[in-house]
């Protein structure tokens, strides 16, 4: 999945983003002479994301299609038939949902990573965890280095600054602070 890399203590979240990844990797599909994420697509309700990533957890880090609204759990589907395993049945389930995945991983760099935004760089410095995330994009390599109550942002192995956790600093490409927000 290209060069993003996070790095954390807090299990769950790391288990998610590491399994999320290997799924990304197996719905790598040629197309046209292309490497394309089949069935990719977007995030935008990010309050959703913490319940996604605990649903995802408790039920073994499986990516499925659709969880249950009331009871997190997954909603199963044969590999083999398509349709829900009958009682009893031990056909392997489908498991690696394209956007299940990216929901995860966009949830992840919206909390705690690097995010490109229309030709800006989003640090988000969430709390939690002592945590590092790196990315590369634009022509240059971001990363955040977070431990306590405070991070480093970086470019091209250069400190930005350091700030409180809890906010979003944005950038320009060339690494000129622009803004900070709450997250």
């Amino acid at each position: 999945m290209g060069n993003v890399s996070f790095r954390t203590g807090d299990e769950r979240s790391q288990r998610a983003f590491d399994s999320a990844e290997e799924k990304c990797r197996w719905n790598l599909k040629d197309f046209g002479g292309d490497r394309v994420l089949a069935e990719g697509g977007g995030y935008e309700k990010i309050w959703l994301g913490g319940k996604l990533l605990a649903a995802v957890a408790e039920n073994g880090y499986m990516f499925t299609q659709q969880f249950d609204p009331f009871t997190g759990k997954p909603s199963l589907v044969s590999s083999r038939t398509f349709a829900p395993p009958e009682p009893g049945c031990d056909d392997p389930v489908q498991d690696g949902y394209g956007p299940t995945t990216l929901a995860c991983l966009e949830y992840i760099a919206h909390i705690w990573g690097i995010h490109p935004r229309r030709g800006n760089v989003w640090f988000s410095l969430g709390r939690g965890e002592p945590y590092e995330y790196d990315a590369d994009f634009y022509g240059h390599s971001y990363g955040i280095r977070a431990a306590g109550g405070r991070a480093e942002i970086r470019m091209d192995g250069k400190c930005l600054g350091t700030f409180d956790r809890g906010v979003r600093i944005v950038t320009s490409a060339t690494g000129d602070i622009l803004g900070e927000t709450r997250i």
